[in-house]
């Protein structure tokens, strides 16, 4: 389950962000979760997993800066740390934080929608995205769905994230792909590779980089073109 849910995490964070990410990319991530539970597990933590939350505050502010996100983690030791400075966290009025949390997951919601936008239009990824989506579903609505499992097996799908992506997968797997699949697959790839989400950003900054074309040279401001 966390690892489903950083990997979706990860995935609309960089969507968020305007930037492509790489199966490289998403490794170096999982692998930053595991070491981090790791070291939790020493100090008595339970295992870490990646707030969804996080997604939505980044797609509200627009702030994506490492430099907001190392200052936060600054914060979260210290209030750990000094359970008074911890306290002016209670100090947040409900309403607030409840105005807050009715925007943020919305656009938890958005970023997953807008990921699936850009997928291939085809029966067969329809088909995946709502049998898996109906799995999710079915098992948090209703947990009685599997009171007849095997207990061990009942833990392990008692979670719609854990469902619904382990059914994705296999439909993926098993499904077979037609050549119409093959080309709207790789229309879609051109298309996402094309639009502005895969301008490159300033790492501090998170600003668009303007890429300059070095077949243009400097002129003055004084030169007259020659008819």
């Amino acid at each position: 389950m966390v690892i489903a849910e950083a990997t979706g995490d990860f995935l609309a964070l960089a969507s968020n962000c305007h930037r492509t990410i790489s199966g490289k990319d998403l490794k170096r991530g999982l692998l930053g979760d595991g070491i981090g539970s790791a070291i939790g597990s020493i100090f008595g933590a339970t295992p870490l997993a990646s707030f969804s939350q996080n997604v939505g505050i980044v797609g509200i502010t627009g702030v994506a800066s490492r430099f907001v996100v190392g200052t936060t983690g600054a914060l979260l030791i210290l209030a750990g740390l000094f359970p008074k400075f911890g306290a002016l966290a209670v100090t947040v009025p409900k309403p607030v934080l409840g105005g807050v949390g009715f925007i943020m997951f919305g656009m938890i919601a958005y970023a997953g929608i807008r990921m699936l936008v850009k997928a291939a239009d085809t029966r067969r990824n329809a088909l995946v995205i709502c049998v898996s989506l109906a799995a999710g579903l079915a098992v948090t609505i209703k947990p009685s769905l599997l009171q007849h499992l095997n207990h061990d097996v009942a833990q392990l799908l008692h979670s719609g994230i854990t469902t619904g992506t382990i059914v994705a997968v296999l439909l993926n797997l098993i499904l077979p792909k037609t050549k119409e699949d093959v080309q709207a697959e790789i229309q879609a790839e051109e298309e996402e590779r094309n639009s502005e989400y895969t301008q490159p950003l300033d790492e501090e900054t998170a600003d668009p980089v303007v890429v300059r074309d070095s077949s243009q040279n400097d002129v003055s401001p004084n030169h007259k073109p020659t008819p």
